[in-house]
Protein backbone atom coordinates (compact mmCIF):
# COMPACT_ATOMS: atom_id res chain seq x y z
CA UNK A 1 0.00 0.00 0.00
CA UNK A 2 1.47 3.42 -1.06
CA UNK A 3 1.73 5.50 1.81
CA UNK A 4 -0.13 8.90 1.09
CA UNK A 5 1.73 11.80 2.36
CA UNK A 6 -0.52 14.83 1.80
CA UNK A 7 -3.88 13.95 3.45
CA UNK A 8 -6.51 15.22 1.81
CA UNK A 9 -9.23 16.76 4.24
CA UNK A 10 -11.87 17.95 1.96
CA UNK A 11 -13.74 16.57 -1.36
CA UNK A 12 -14.93 20.09 -3.51
CA UNK A 13 -18.04 19.32 -6.08
CA UNK A 14 -18.54 22.35 -7.82
CA UNK A 15 -20.89 23.39 -10.87
CA UNK A 16 -19.62 25.69 -13.51
CA UNK A 17 -22.09 26.14 -16.24
CA UNK A 18 -21.03 26.26 -20.09
CA UNK A 19 -22.60 29.29 -21.82
CA UNK A 20 -25.64 27.34 -24.70
CA UNK A 21 -24.11 27.56 -28.41
CA UNK A 22 -20.95 29.47 -27.18
CA UNK A 23 -18.01 28.94 -25.15
CA UNK A 24 -18.00 30.19 -21.74
CA UNK A 25 -14.91 31.99 -20.51
CA UNK A 26 -12.81 29.37 -19.44
CA UNK A 27 -10.79 31.30 -17.26
CA UNK A 28 -14.06 30.62 -14.75
CA UNK A 29 -12.76 27.10 -14.86
CA UNK A 30 -9.03 27.78 -13.45
CA UNK A 31 -7.72 25.72 -15.88
CA UNK A 32 -3.88 24.83 -15.54
CA UNK A 33 -2.65 24.47 -19.36
CA UNK A 34 -3.34 26.33 -22.72
CA UNK A 35 -4.03 22.89 -23.96
CA UNK A 36 -7.13 21.90 -21.95
CA UNK A 37 -8.53 25.23 -23.17
CA UNK A 38 -7.71 24.60 -27.07
CA UNK A 39 -9.33 20.75 -26.16
CA UNK A 40 -12.54 22.49 -24.46
CA UNK A 41 -12.61 25.11 -27.74
CA UNK A 42 -12.38 22.13 -30.08
CA UNK A 43 -15.07 19.76 -28.46
CA UNK A 44 -17.27 23.48 -28.73
CA UNK A 45 -16.95 24.08 -32.10
CA UNK A 46 -18.12 20.44 -33.44
CA UNK A 47 -21.37 19.60 -34.81
CA UNK A 48 -23.95 17.85 -32.31
CA UNK A 49 -26.58 15.31 -32.17
CA UNK A 50 -28.48 16.28 -29.47
CA UNK A 51 -25.91 18.32 -27.82
CA UNK A 52 -23.05 15.38 -28.21
CA UNK A 53 -20.31 15.08 -31.16
CA UNK A 54 -20.21 11.53 -33.13
CA UNK A 55 -16.50 10.52 -32.88
CA UNK A 56 -16.47 10.33 -36.84
CA UNK A 57 -16.75 14.28 -36.96
CA UNK A 58 -13.76 14.02 -34.34
CA UNK A 59 -10.34 14.86 -36.48
CA UNK A 60 -7.14 14.27 -34.57
CA UNK A 61 -4.88 15.75 -36.94
CA UNK A 62 -7.14 19.36 -35.70
CA UNK A 63 -5.52 18.88 -32.54
CA UNK A 64 -2.45 16.99 -32.98
CA UNK A 65 -0.41 18.64 -30.63
CA UNK A 66 -2.90 17.34 -27.78
CA UNK A 67 -2.52 13.96 -28.58
CA UNK A 68 -0.40 13.17 -26.51
CA UNK A 69 -2.03 14.21 -23.65
CA UNK A 70 -5.69 12.97 -24.62
CA UNK A 71 -7.26 9.57 -23.31
CA UNK A 72 -10.53 8.04 -24.55
CA UNK A 73 -12.49 6.43 -21.73
CA UNK A 74 -15.28 3.93 -22.98
CA UNK A 75 -18.52 3.51 -20.82
CA UNK A 76 -20.62 1.32 -22.63
CA UNK A 77 -20.23 -1.83 -20.58
CA UNK A 78 -21.53 -1.84 -17.25
CA UNK A 79 -19.46 -1.45 -13.76
CA UNK A 80 -16.39 -0.92 -16.12
CA UNK A 81 -14.17 2.46 -17.54
CA UNK A 82 -12.43 1.24 -20.60
CA UNK A 83 -9.89 3.23 -21.38
CA UNK A 84 -9.63 2.92 -25.30
CA UNK A 85 -6.86 4.94 -25.74
CA UNK A 86 -4.09 6.81 -23.46
CA UNK A 87 -1.73 9.48 -25.32
CA UNK A 88 2.25 9.24 -24.57
CA UNK A 89 2.34 11.91 -22.19
CA UNK A 90 -0.61 9.62 -20.09
CA UNK A 91 1.33 7.31 -20.12
CA UNK A 92 4.01 7.92 -18.72
CA UNK A 93 3.07 9.72 -16.34
CA UNK A 94 1.42 6.45 -14.98
CA UNK A 95 4.86 4.97 -15.51
CA UNK A 96 3.42 2.04 -17.50
CA UNK A 97 0.73 1.58 -20.60
CA UNK A 98 -3.19 1.76 -19.43
CA UNK A 99 -4.89 1.16 -22.91
CA UNK A 100 -7.62 -1.35 -22.14
CA UNK A 101 -7.81 -1.63 -18.59
CA UNK A 102 -10.15 -0.59 -16.42
CA UNK A 103 -9.55 2.98 -15.03
CA UNK A 104 -11.74 2.33 -12.06
CA UNK A 105 -8.78 -0.59 -10.72
CA UNK A 106 -6.47 2.93 -9.87
CA UNK A 107 -8.88 3.93 -7.55
CA UNK A 108 -9.30 2.64 -4.22
CA UNK A 109 -12.39 0.13 -3.79
CA UNK A 110 -14.44 2.66 -1.64
CA UNK A 111 -13.77 5.01 -4.29
CA UNK A 112 -15.02 3.63 -7.64
CA UNK A 113 -18.35 3.76 -7.17
CA UNK A 114 -18.21 7.86 -7.22
CA UNK A 115 -15.84 7.27 -9.59
CA UNK A 116 -17.97 5.30 -11.99
CA UNK A 117 -21.21 7.49 -11.36
CA UNK A 118 -19.56 10.54 -11.79
CA UNK A 119 -18.34 9.64 -15.03
CA UNK A 120 -21.35 7.96 -16.24
CA UNK A 121 -23.30 11.79 -15.64
CA UNK A 122 -21.24 12.54 -18.32
CA UNK A 123 -22.71 10.85 -21.02
CA UNK A 124 -26.35 10.38 -19.50
CA UNK A 125 -27.44 13.68 -18.12
CA UNK A 126 -25.05 14.93 -20.62
CA UNK A 127 -22.50 17.69 -19.41
CA UNK A 128 -18.83 17.87 -19.44
CA UNK A 129 -16.13 17.71 -16.45
CA UNK A 130 -13.01 19.02 -15.07
CA UNK A 131 -11.36 16.78 -11.98
CA UNK A 132 -8.20 17.55 -10.17
CA UNK A 133 -6.60 14.35 -8.86
CA UNK A 134 -3.67 13.31 -6.65
CA UNK A 135 -1.93 10.54 -8.02
CA UNK A 136 -0.16 8.31 -5.31
CA UNK A 137 2.93 6.47 -6.90
CA UNK A 138 4.78 3.56 -5.92
CA UNK A 139 7.86 5.54 -4.23
CA UNK A 140 5.12 7.17 -2.23
CA UNK A 141 5.62 10.82 -4.59
CA UNK A 142 2.28 12.54 -5.24
CA UNK A 143 1.45 14.29 -8.38
CA UNK A 144 -0.96 16.96 -9.36
CA UNK A 145 -3.28 15.69 -12.79
CA UNK A 146 -6.40 18.08 -13.99
CA UNK A 147 -8.30 16.58 -17.05
CA UNK A 148 -11.22 18.15 -18.63
CA UNK A 149 -13.49 15.78 -20.37
CA UNK A 150 -16.57 16.05 -22.71
CA UNK A 151 -19.19 13.25 -23.60
CA UNK A 152 -19.22 11.76 -27.46
CA UNK A 153 -21.47 9.36 -29.77
CA UNK A 154 -19.94 5.60 -30.82
CA UNK A 155 -20.08 4.45 -34.55
CA UNK A 156 -23.87 3.94 -33.37
CA UNK A 157 -24.89 6.97 -32.22
CA UNK A 158 -24.89 5.97 -28.45
CA UNK A 159 -23.35 8.53 -26.30
CA UNK A 160 -20.87 6.18 -24.04
CA UNK A 161 -17.46 8.08 -24.43
CA UNK A 162 -15.72 10.44 -22.78
CA UNK A 163 -12.73 12.47 -24.47
CA UNK A 164 -10.23 13.75 -22.17
CA UNK A 165 -7.45 16.55 -21.89
CA UNK A 166 -5.02 15.75 -19.12
CA UNK A 167 -2.35 17.68 -17.85
CA UNK A 168 0.03 16.21 -15.17
CA UNK A 169 2.40 17.82 -12.63
CA UNK A 170 4.66 16.33 -9.65
CA UNK A 171 3.24 18.00 -6.59
CA UNK A 172 5.32 20.77 -5.02
CA UNK A 173 7.39 18.39 -2.61
CA UNK A 174 8.12 16.26 -5.61
CA UNK A 175 9.94 18.86 -8.06
CA UNK A 176 12.29 15.80 -8.37
CA UNK A 177 9.85 12.90 -9.64
CA UNK A 178 10.92 10.91 -12.43
CA UNK A 179 8.03 9.19 -14.33
CA UNK A 180 10.33 6.42 -15.67
CA UNK A 181 11.27 5.60 -12.70
CA UNK A 182 8.44 5.22 -10.84
CA UNK A 183 4.90 4.21 -11.48
CA UNK A 184 1.22 5.72 -10.53
CA UNK A 185 -0.71 3.75 -7.42
CA UNK A 186 -3.85 4.91 -6.30
CA UNK A 187 -5.80 8.47 -7.83
CA UNK A 188 -7.65 10.58 -5.19
CA UNK A 189 -10.42 13.21 -6.56
CA UNK A 190 -10.03 16.24 -4.50
CA UNK A 191 -12.34 18.68 -6.94
CA UNK A 192 -15.08 18.06 -9.29
CA UNK A 193 -16.59 20.75 -11.88
CA UNK A 194 -19.37 20.37 -13.90
CA UNK A 195 -19.75 22.61 -16.98
CA UNK A 196 -23.14 22.73 -18.74
CA UNK A 197 -23.42 21.96 -22.32
CA UNK A 198 -26.78 22.88 -22.94
CA UNK A 199 -29.01 20.95 -20.61
CA UNK A 200 -28.24 22.44 -17.58
CA UNK A 201 -26.03 20.25 -14.67
CA UNK A 202 -26.76 17.51 -11.59
CA UNK A 203 -28.38 18.51 -8.57
CA UNK A 204 -26.02 16.73 -6.14
CA UNK A 205 -25.48 16.41 -3.06
CA UNK A 206 -22.41 17.65 -1.76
Amino acid sequence: MVRVRHRIENLFCWIIVWATRKVMELSKLGLQSEGARTFADYWQSLPKVDLIPMRTSFDPAAIKDLLPHMAIHDLSVPERIHVRLAGTSIVEGFGREIKDTDFLDYFEPEQRANALKYSSIVTDYPCGKVVRILVQTTSGSVLQDESIGFPMRDNNGLANLIYYHGNRKPHADDANFDARADNAARLQVIERLFIDIGSGVPALEL
